[in-house]
């Protein structure tokens, strides 16, 4: 995440104001035992911490990803439909 923040379309005050809200406000999450089941195995990490953290929704637009949803109950969403989620609660 870091290093997509570096890009030049966000100040350095805006990311490091950005990163500093999300360390205080992030749980770690011990992952424990992996999965193969995504057909592109580098997504797999994102389905484990998704189970391990006990996540609502996976929020993504990796097609990847999106194909599995739901994986284990866990909806997979692309972030504009997570939006409408999140209001139709409010």
């Amino acid at each position: 995440m870091r290093d997509v923040l570096t890009r030049p379309y966000v100040s350095v005050e805006e990311r490091d104001r950005f990163l500093a809200h999300l360390v205080r406000q992030s749980l770690l999450i011990d992952i424990v035992g992996s999965l193969r089941v995504c057909r592109d195995p580098k997504d797999d990490h994102v389905l484990e911490l998704a189970l391990n953290g006990a996540a609502t929704h996976v929020v993504t637009g990796d097609d990847d990803l999106l194909a599995l949803n739901p994986f284990r109950g866990i909806p997979i969403v692309r972030p504009a439909d997570f939006l409408d989620i999140v209001r139709a609660d409010a």
